[in-house]
């Protein structure tokens, strides 16, 4: 049986996942400790109270995007708030698929790697156990993804109106969970770093930056203006950087593991075997290109969709590891680091492709003719 192209199956992929998610969700969605913040908010507003709940009547220690949107289906639809965060859930499933698959038609030329990554994505262990969850981890991973393939379309045309339409995307991530604020500097970093005339580059980099600080800053000022911090009352951290790195490696080795229980020691093993191999199948992919052995040919990498996640990965885990020393929050783990996840999913399907285009160039996309061609 002949399989669809990766872009017939985008919307089958895209209705399946978001599908396997409500019917997840029928007989109720998880709530944490967080959830119950959010139901309770969401109540709040659905009532006429306000932005808060019974612990803090004024919220500062969230931001506001997801209690808002379960307040505002439960009142369209009927639902109750918790009902409301299912379907959210949904939505956010539907978003990752497309936004994936808009992602991978930029950084993977092989349609069968694009397929076996987007059935990856839609009906993964990842994004279903993420849409049970009356959490923001899955809604926050799509508007992270909005941002980079807002950003991946800067060199099409109009670069001005996507950097605008990035910076937006920002807005929402904020929303969702203040860690959104990292995809400022990434994203601005990205820009900058590119081979791009020095004038474009800095044009585009201030107007995201410009745009993408708006809501934050405002929301900052808000709080500010309430308890006197910027993100709401936080805490020491009794952990150091040792024990948040190690819990990185550990996490990594859950990722490359899912739904597998392993002892803490053993996951940090899994996790530095699995960057091994990654090491090894990149050196065998980019090792002997010349073009990597000079900065421009740095740039030129870096300046990729590829490259913008790539940055990403490295800069929210380095953020996470820094925000863990030094502030009290959960321990780094499935959830926390899970932003970096679908980036990663999405280098390695690149990471193949370069493999197989090396033996095969003919049909290669505008990125994998620049970096895809055999290496001399």
């Amino acid at each position: 049986m002949k399989l669809p192209s990766s872009r017939r199956a985008v919307p089958i992929l895209a209705g399946l996942s978001g599908l396997m998610a409500i019917v997840l969700n029928t007989s109720g969605v998880s709530i944490g400790d967080d959830g119950v913040g959010y139901q309770a908010i969401a109540d709040s507003l659905k009532k006429g109270r306000g932005l808060g709940y019974f612990l803090e009547p004024r919220l500062t220690t969230w931001p506001p995007g997801w209690p808002t949107l379960m307040a505002g289906v439960s009142k369209i639809t009927g639902l109750s708030t918790t009902q409301a965060a299912g379907v959210l859930n949904a939505f956010a499933a539907i978003s990752v698929v497309v936004l994936s698959a808009s992602l991978l038609n930029r950084i993977v030329s092989d349609d069968r790697i694009r397929l076996a990554a987007l059935a990856a994505i839609a009906v993964g262990a990842d994004t279903m156990l993420l849409s049970h969850l009356l959490m923001t981890d899955l809604a926050f991973i799509a508007a992270a993804l909005l941002v980079f393939e807002r950003l991946g379309r800067i060199d099409d045309d109009q670069p001005y109106r996507w950097a605008i339409a990035a910076g937006i995307g920002v807005w929402v991530a904020f929303s969702f969970r203040y860690v959104g604020v990292v995809l400022i500097g990434t994203g601005g970093l990205w820009l900058l770093v590119s081979n791009r005339p020095a004038r474009k580059r800095l044009e585009l980099a201030a107007l995201f930056g410009a745009v993408s600080v708006i809501f934050p800053a405002m929301w900052m000022v808000r709080n500010h203006s309430i308890d006197g911090t910027l993100l709401g009352v936080r805490f020491s951290s009794a952990r150091g950087p040792v024990q948040n790195l190690a819990d990185i490696v550990s996490t990594l080795g859950n990722f490359a593991l899912p739904g597998v229980l392993l002892g803490n020691k053993l996951w940090i093993l899994v996790g530095l075997v699995a960057g091994l191999v990654v090491v090894v199948l990149a050196w065998h992919a980019f090792g002997r290109d010349r073009r990597l052995r000079s900065i421009s040919g740095l740039r030129d990498a870096l300046g990729t969709v590829s490259g913008l996640l790539l940055m990403h990965v490295g800069i929210y885990a380095a953020y996470i590891w820094y925000v863990r020393s030094t502030t009290a929050l959960n321990k780094i783990d499935y959830r926390l680091l899970n932003p970096i996840y679908l980036p990663m999913v999405l280098l390695l399907a690149a990471l193949v492709s370069r493999l197989v285009v090396l033996g095969r160039v003919a049909g290669a996309t505008d990125q994998d003719r620049v970096w895809a061609t055999r290496a001399r």
